[in-house]
C-alpha cells in the first residue's frame, strides 16, 4: 500500500554512468514515473474512498502507456501484482 502523496519517481533506479543510451533510458523512465505520480495523486485526491485501488491496465489506458512499464514502475514502488492501493489517511 502506497502512502498519499505518491512519489514513485523516487523508486526509479538512478544511473550515474556516462553511457548516453542508459542515461536516456533512465530519463525516459523517470519522466513516465512522474506522469504516473501526477495521475495517481489527482485520482486519489478526488476519490471518495479512503484507500482507492488503481489497476495497472486502467492507469496504462488513461495515460497511453504500456501496462508492462506501469507495472514495472509501480511494483518496484509499492504496488501489488495487478494494482496499487493508495492510503490517503
Amino acid at each position: 500500500m502506497a502512502k498519499y502523496p505518491v512519489n514513485c519517481a523516487g523508486s526509479v533506479p538512478r544511473y550515474a554512468g556516462s553511457d548516453p543510451k542508459n542515461k536516456n533510458k533512465f530519463i525516459e523512465e523517470w519522466n513516465i514515473a512522474k506522469k504516473i505520480d501526477e495521475y495517481l495523486n489527482s485520482q486519489a485526491e478526488s476519490s471518495e474512498f479512503p484507500n482507492p485501488n488503481f489497476p495497472y491496465f486502467v492507469i496504462a489506458n488513461d495515460l497511453g502507456l504500456s501496462e508492462k512499464i506501469v507495472r514495472d514502475i509501480l511494483f518496484r514502488y509499492d504496488g501489488g501484482s495487478h494494482q496499487i492501493t493508495v492510503e490517503k489517511s
